[in-house]
């Protein structure tokens, strides 16, 4: 390859940066699950351990690589640049695997709104899982798919294992098939020592193999109209078993546990994500200035309708100055939350019960804690009873407490504080209470 093609492919993936980077910061501020996991990053730098200090219903590959440029600078800006050198990344394996096709490809999974890129282990699950399709495509030594593998279970154990089985079925030969598995347990056995090191391995099982039993129980609804795309899929699944004979068909049925239990938007943008990348894997579009100018009008589409209709910028400044300076706020709620951050900051002994609570616990630079995350079926099997005995054993503690309307969250936890707690006053929308 000449300079000058090596200079203008460089720059390519700079514009890619700044676009993933542009997109995060302008539509990405004001999710949740955003801030979930910056915090669950931000606890790691703060030298907390996953499980036993906060829950995390995961395995934490990736909230231990987001961790690593926090321990240069501690802020929501740093986990968006490693989120979007992320993105990056994923743009150059999907390159590889679909051609010219990546540009129009990457705008379908963009479009109509940028949930496919917001950071969340559900993306590095994504990237890591089309990087094994190039593995397979490019018929690369079964070692090194086996370490891919491990990292996928490593990264969202619910998904990853069911795709080290079928990968092992889609070798056809048992040398090769226990090649894979071997090289897949050599991360799995570096996570194994760090739980039993650190003594969180019971944690771990409670929050992320019993408690899977108490997620499903509370967050079984499904939406109709992805049930039939699912159906759709799976048509086509069917379809590629009788007439396409090759390696991605091992890799169609495990994709389906991306569903599992929430078969909502969100999920499915990865799960539908992952058949359209399938499909032009198989079926590449010969011209490639057709794609290319149908992707262009569609990420401009994209762009104008989360920017006109979602977004409106001009309503939302930055929040603070502190880590969550660069999450955009409503202007009429700025003054709002300052206020409810500063009475949170003058109590010592302090607890929030919001889905906001993470925003609260990192400005304040108080521990993340199980109360951070505050959904049904996050914290182990039995999880709220257990929630409950560690509220009744805060003695001298205040409670902020604030309702939500989101199905996930768990307001029983609100309503046991409002029973067994004095109140003290009402703050804006926060209810404080204390235990004695």
């Amino acid at each position: 390859m000449s300079k000058k093609k090596i200079i203008l492919k460089c720059l390519k993936y700079v514009f890619f940066f700044f676009f993933f980077l542009i997109v995060l910061l302008f539509f990405g501020g004001n999710n949740t699950d955003n801030v979930w996991n910056y915090g669950v990053s931000h606890a790691l730098k703060m030298g907390e351990l996953p499980y036993r200090d906060y829950n995390s219903i995961t395995t934490p590959l990736y909230q231990f690589i987001m961790s690593i440029g926090l321990f240069i600078n501690d802020s929501y800006l740093t986990f968006l640049v490693e989120q979007s050198i992320l993105c990056v990344v994923f743009t150059i394996i999907l390159e590889k695997l679909v051609g010219h096709n990546y540009l129009f490809v990457l705008s379908l999974l963009l479009f109509p709104v940028y949930y496919f890129i917001f950071p969340n282990y559900n993306f590095l699950v994504m990237l890591i899982f089309i990087y094994i399709l190039y593995l397979e495509k490019e018929k690369k030594p079964d070692s090194v798919i086996g370490i891919f593998l491990g990292l996928l279970i490593l990264t969202k154990h619910s998904v990853g294992g069911f795709v080290l089985i079928f990968s092992l079925f889609a070798t056809k030969d048992i040398k090769r098939a226990f090649r894979r598995l071997l090289f897949s347990i050599m991360p799995l056995g570096i996570f194994l020592v760090y739980l039993f090191l650190t003594g969180t391995f019971f944690d771990f099982l409670d929050l992320c193999v019993f408690g899977l039993f108490d997620f499903a129980d509370n967050n079984n609804y499904i939406s109709y109209f992805f049930i039939v795309l699912t159906i759709i899929c799976l048509i086509y699944t069917i379809y590629s078993f009788i007439y396409k004979k090759d390696f991605l068909n091992y890799y169609l049925l495990p994709s389906f546990t991306l569903l599992i239990p929430i078969l909502d938007m969100f999920h499915s943008f990865y799960f539908l994500g992952f058949f359209i990348i399938v499909i032009f894997i198989r079926e590449p579009l010969i011209n490639s200035k057709i794609p290319i100018s149908i992707a262009c009008v569609i990420l401009v589409m994209t762009f104008a309708c989360n920017f006109y209709s979602d977004i409106k910028i001009s309503d939302f400044v930055y929040s603070s100055n502190g880590h969550m300076k660069y999450v955009l706020v409503k202007k009429d709620e700025k003054k709002f939350i300052s206020s409810i951050l500063k009475k949170y900051k003058s109590y010592e002994n302090v607890c929030m019960l919001s889905m906001y609570s993470m925003y609260f616990d990192i400005e304040s630079d108080k521990k993340i804690t199980y109360f951070d995350i505050p959904l049904y079926g996050n914290f182990g099997y039995d999880g709220l009873n257990k929630m409950k005995k560690k509220i009744s054993n805060m003695h001298d503690t205040y409670f902020f407490v604030s309702d939500s309307e989101n199905r996930q969250y768990a307001n029983e936890l609100n309503n046991y504080v409002r029973k067994n707690c004095i109140f003290k006053e009402k703050y804006n929308n926060m209810e404080i209470y204390y235990m004695e």
